[in-house]
Parts: structure tokens; sequence; C-alpha cells
């Protein structure tokens, strides 16, 4: 019984194949299926069959503009060209895109080839990918150049001499030298020896004369006009953020990508590197945690992904953007430069207003 061969396999492997397969672009099993180069990355997905069976859920180890590679951590049948439609995030960007089943390559691996694409999404994927590449590029770039050796820039020895005996010849010209080039006496300055330059290095407090003290608190007062006891007793404030705030008061759903709970809320400020979002239900799930903020502003919808940077008080986080696509970032800069416009109009105009009024 161990020597029979799988009657099923064989029939796999022997079966023509369909018109419907050669339409879309499926070569027969053994051969390469898509032209476009696939890019590696593990990224959640699920799988709803057109057909009326039970959805399945698993993970996409590779991708390319004409299909994927879904796995699944339990062995799963089904046959080719069944129509299924496939929905994954990649970068902060949710696709939901049809596909036949075109091949496996294990019992827990299932091959998907992309059909009837729309040209929006097409041109989405498309981005992404290029995104995808472009971060493989430096973390091979970057690896090479850890890789590589570094050269001994020690000189060769003469021949005939050992190591002990040349290193005895340069300490006694290196001597003689020194003897030569004698500086003349002068004043003589305390200067810092070694040991504190090293401790200084290394971070550690290193004594000053309380003259140099008065005279550098002196001049730091003079430079800046805050003295050392304003320094204590008012705290300087610091930004997070290094872009200009913007104020904004529009309806969002923080979207929590590991749990999938959608929470209500609003946009207080935003600003090209984040936003600060007011919710309605109690925030409690912590700092680093990644999201995605949902909102509509001058009638353009934005779902960006980012992380909880900050937990203001209860119902109210800062959400730091990642993984932007070029794209939306064009279109975000130019919503913010429209915002930045219109407050700086009104301002001017609140500014006429209490003129006349004087």
């Amino acid at each position: 019984m161990g020597d029979m061969p799988d009657r099923a396999r064989v029939g796999q492997q022997n079966e023509p194949v369909s018109k419907g397969a050669v339409d879309a672009g499926i070569p027969p099993s053994g051969v390469e299926r898509r032209t476009a180069p696939r890019f590696s990355l593990e990224e959640t997905a699920t799988i709803h069959p057109l057909a009326g069976a039970a959805k399945l859920e698993g993970k996409i180890t590779d991708l390319s503009v004409g299909g994927c590679r879904f796995e699944v951590d339990t062995r799963y049948l089904t046959g080719a060209m069944l129509r299924v439609e496939l929905q994954f995030q990649v970068r902060g960007v949710v696709f939901r895109l049809l596909g036949v089943t075109a091949g496996r390559r294990t019992a827990n691996s299932i091959g998907i080839c992309f059909v009837d694409i729309p040209e929006r999404r097409k041109a989405d994927l498309v981005e992404i990918i290029g995104e995808i590449a472009a971060a493989e590029a430096r973390n091979t770039k970057a690896k090479d150049d850890v890789e590589q050796p570094t050269v001994s820039a020690e000189p060769a020895l003469p021949a005939g001499k050992s190591p002990a005996a040349n290193s005895m010849e340069q300490s006694k010209a290196i001597s003689q030298k020194t003897r030569l080039a004698k500086p003349e006496t002068k004043a003589h300055t305390p200067q810092p020896s070694a040991d504190w330059n090293v401790r200084a290095s290394l971070g550690v407090l290193v004594p000053v004369p309380k003259h140099e003290t008065k005279k550098s608190e002196t001049a730091r007062t003079q430079a800046t006009g805050i003295s050392e006891a304003d320094k204590g007793s008012a705290p300087v404030k610091t930004d997070r953020r290094a872009h200009r705030r913007h104020p904004v008061d529009t309806r969002a759903k923080l979207h929590l990508v590991k749990t999938g709970i959608c929470m209500a809320g609003c946009i207080q400020d935003l600003s090209l590197a984040g936003c600060r979002l007011r919710t309605e239900e109690l925030f409690n799930v912590g700092i680093y945690v990644r999201v995605e903020a949902e909102f509509y502003l001058h009638g353009l919808p934005f779902r960006l992904g980012g992380v909880s940077q900050a937990i203001i008080n209860k119902n109210t986080i800062g959400v730091r953007f990642l993984d932007m696509s070029e794209r939306k970032r064009n279109q975000l800069a130019e919503l913010i430069a429209e915002i930045g416009a219109q407050l700086a109009d009104s301002s001017e105009s609140r500014s006429l207003i209490s003129v006349n009024a004087i």
C-alpha cells in the first residue's frame, strides 16, 4: 500500500489545462505563474469563497501585482479555479480583491490569482508593492554595508625583522623626535588629566572651579536673559511634533488593528505627523498600539495607519502616523496648507474688525 501512487495527485498532474485557466493567465503546474516579481511579507488575511462556503483566516506570505500566496494553520483542500474574495491590509491600506485559486504548493498553502481589479485599486497595489521593494532594497544595502570585511591598515613588516624589534625601533624614533621638538617653557596652567577627560567623555560629572562656574552662568544669563533660578521655577514645555498643528473639528473612527474594535470620536488637531483624537468611550489600551484613524475633511476621505503615541486623558490620545504612502502624504500636506491659509485669513479678518472697533 505504501508503494502505490496517489491516484488523486496523479490525476491532478495529468489533467489538461482548461480554457478558463489559460484565459486567466495560469500556466500548468511546475511553471512560474506570476511574471511580476514577488515580495515576501507576513500579513493577516481572510478568504471568502463566492460559492457560499465559510470564510478562511490565514496570512499572506508573498505578494505581487498578479497574485499572492495564502497560508493557513490547518490542512485545507480546495480545487483550482475557485472564485474567492481576499481581504488583507498592507502598510495601513485595506484591500478587498477578487481572485481565483491557481494552485497549491503545500497542504496549507494556496496560490491566488487576482482578477477584475479596478484601476484605482490596482494603482494602490502597485504603489504599496513599490514601497515594499524600496524597503527591501534599503535593508539589503544596509546588510551588505555591515557585512563588508574591514581591511587592516597596519604596514607590512620588513623582511627579517620580528614584530617586537619593529615596535622597539618605532618607540625609540618617537622618543627622539619628542626630545628634539620640545616646546618652549611657558607659565604653568593646570590642565585636566587624561582620567578626567575619559570620565567627561563617558558622561561622568567633572568638578568645575567656582570662578569658572560663576563666569559661565553670568554669560548664559546675559545671552538668554534666563537665570538658573528662573529655569527651575518655570519648566520649558516641549512639543512632540515637529510639524505645526492645526485645530480641526471633524468626526472620526478609531480602528484598533489587532482586535478589530472600532471607536467613534472626533479629531481636535491635525498635523502631517499625527493628530489628537478624542473618543466617546474610554481608551484603556495604552501606548504604542497599532491603530487606524478614518475621517473625512474638506470632502476627502482619509484612513491613515499609526500608533497611539500619548494618553492625554481617559478619552483623548495622540496618534502618530506611520507607513504613509507618498500619495496620501501629498493629499494630507495640501489639505493642511488649505487649513493654514483659512486660519490665517480668519485671524486677519479678526484683527481688522478689532482695529475698526477701536
